[in-house]
């Protein structure tokens, strides 16, 4: 379950209850859009997010198991960890 302030591009993702998955927005229709994405629970339970978040032009994270946070912004082709 994710709750999101889309004033403040924040998304809070509760996966402990269960594994789940968070789809983000087609890169290409919001060129330049940051997003705050924060695995909020301390279960094991996976949080899969599609598209894949990319850290390089090779290097791709799809899902986590564990409390993390991850600041992402679109170049009209992927999703960029930034921070």
């Amino acid at each position: 379950m994710c709750s999101s302030d889309l004033a403040n591009s924040t998304i809070l993702c509760d996966a402990s209850t269960a594994a789940f998955t968070l789809t983000l927005p087609d890169p290409a229709t919001v060129t330049g859009r940051t997003l705050v994405i924060n695995k909020i629970d301390e279960s094991s339970n996976v949080l899969t997010i599609t598209p894949a978040l990319s850290l390089t032009t090779t290097t791709t994270i799809g899902s986590v198991n564990y409390p993390t946070s991850f600041k992402v912004q679109s170049n009209g082709t992927n999703w960029y960890i930034i921070k």
